[in-house]
C-alpha cells in the first residue's frame, strides 16, 4: 500500500495517483510581478540550479470544491521546468532524483524544501498558500505544506499512460547527511507547545537588536509571523553587518525555522534569505534598491545564528 504523504526529507519520492487543490483565504498581496519572477530566476541562476531547472510560470490559482473559479480562495503557483536530455519518463525521474539527491549531499537540506521556502521568502506569502509545481516530463512534482502533519511534502502524478501510476524511488536518507541549516536539540519536548517556538522568535529578536545596538543603530524593524508549534517566521530590516561585513549596506532577512520531531528529541531547519542595499546614515533605501545576498554568504550565516540558537536553548535563556 501507499502511503498518501511523505515529508520532503523522507528516504522516497513518491509519485502519487492524483494532486489535491490546495486552497486558501484570499490574499490582498499580488506576486506575480515582474520583481517577484525576477527575483526568483535570478535566485536559480546565482545557485546554479538554473542548469536543472527553468522558471515556467508565477501566478494566482483560484478554485472552490466544485471546480469553479472563486475569488475568495487564493493560492500562489511557481511552476518549474526539469531540463533533461531524457525523453524516456523513467530514466528523467531517476536524473531528477539523483539532483535531489546531489543537492542534499552537497547543502545537507531538501531541495524541494529550499525551493518551497525561497518561493515564500521572495513573494511575502503565507507557506500554508503555496506550492511548487515541476515538470518532469509528464510527471509533475508539487511541493506544499499539508495542513494535517504540517511537514512540507511532495507529491506527484505519473501521467504516461491511461491509467495513472505510482512509482516510488530511493532518496538518499536524511539521517546519512547534516547541513549547516539543521541542528538537533536532546531532551524532552516542552510541556507547552508554543514554548519552543516563542523562545526561537525571542532568540531571533534579541540577536538582531543586540547587533544594532552594538552598532548605534536604531531598533530593527520586525515582523512576525504568528506563532505555530512547529514552526517559526519572521522578517527584519534595518540591521547591517549581519551577513555582509560592511557597514556600508542594509540588510533585510526573511527567517523560517522548521521544528520537526526525531526519535532523541527534536530538530530545527532554518530557510534564510536576504537583500542588501548600499546606504549610509539612518535612512533606509528604497524597495527597488535591494538585491539578493549570494547564496554562500547567506549559507555561512545561516550555520553561525543556528549554533548561537543552539547554545541559547541549551542555556535555558528566557
Amino acid at each position: 500500500m501507499i502511503p498518501a504523504l511523505w515529508p520532503c526529507t523522507t528516504p522516497v519520492v513518491v509519485l502519487l495517483l492524483f494532486i489535491g487543490t490546495i486552497s486558501a483565504q484570499n490574499q490582498s498581496r499580488d506576486c506575480t510581478g515582474a520583481e517577484s519572477p525576477s527575483s526568483l530566476q535570478n535566485w536559480l541562476q546565482q545557485t546554479r540550479l538554473a542548469e536543472h531547472f527553468e522558471f515556467q510560470k508565477l501566478r494566482h490559482i483560484s478554485t472552490s470544491s466544485d471546480g469553479k473559479d472563486d475569488p475568495t480562495k487564493k493560492s500562489l503557483q511557481l511552476g518549474l521546468l526539469f531540463l533533461t536530455n531524457e525523453t524516456e519518463e523513467t530514466k528523467a525521474v531517476n536524473q531528477f532524483v539523483d539532483v535531489l539527491n546531489q543537492y542534499q549531499i552537497t547543502n545537507g537540506s531538501s531541495l524541494p524544501e529550499a525551493i518551497f521556502y525561497k518561493l515564500i521568502h521572495a513573494c511575502d506569502w503565507p507557506r500554508g498558500d503555496a506550492l511548487v509545481d515541476i515538470y518532469v516530463l509528464e510527471d509533475t512534482v508539487t511541493v506544499f505544506l499539508d495542513s494535517a502533519s504540517r511537514e512540507v511534502v511532495i507529491r506527484a502524478i505519473s501521467q504516461r499512460d491511461t491509467v495513472r501510476q505510482a512509482i516510488i524511488l530511493a532518496l538518499i536518507p536524511n539521517t546519512k547527511v547534516t547541513g549547516s541549516n539543521q541542528i538537533p536539540l536532546k531532551g524532552p519536548k516542552l510541556t507547552d507547545p508554543n514554548a519552543l517556538a516563542r523562545r526561537i522568535e525571542r532568540f531571533f529578536e534579541n540577536y538582531f537588536a543586540e547587533g544594532n545596538r552594538k552598532a548605534h543603530l536604531d531598533y530593527p524593524q520586525f515582523s512576525l509571523e504568528p506563532v505555530e508549534s512547529d514552526y517559526v517566521g519572521l522578517k527584519v530590516a534595518g540591521v547591517k553587518r549581519q551577513v555582509l561585513p560592511s557597514d556600508n549596506y542594509w540588510e533585510k532577512i526573511t527567517v523560517s525555522v522548521e521544528i520537526k520531531s526525531v526519535p532523541d528529541g527534536q530538530k530545527l531547519v532554518c530557510y534564510l534569505s536576504g537583500k542588501y542595499a548600499s546606504g549610509l546614515g539612518s535612512r533606509l533605501p528604497s524597495e527597488d534598491n535591494y538585491a539578493e545576498i549570494e547564496e554562500s554568504k547567506l549559507r555561512g550565516f545561516t550555520g553561525t545564528i543556528l549554533r548561537k540558537l543552539q547554545d541559547y536553548i541549551a542555556a535555558g535563556a528566557p
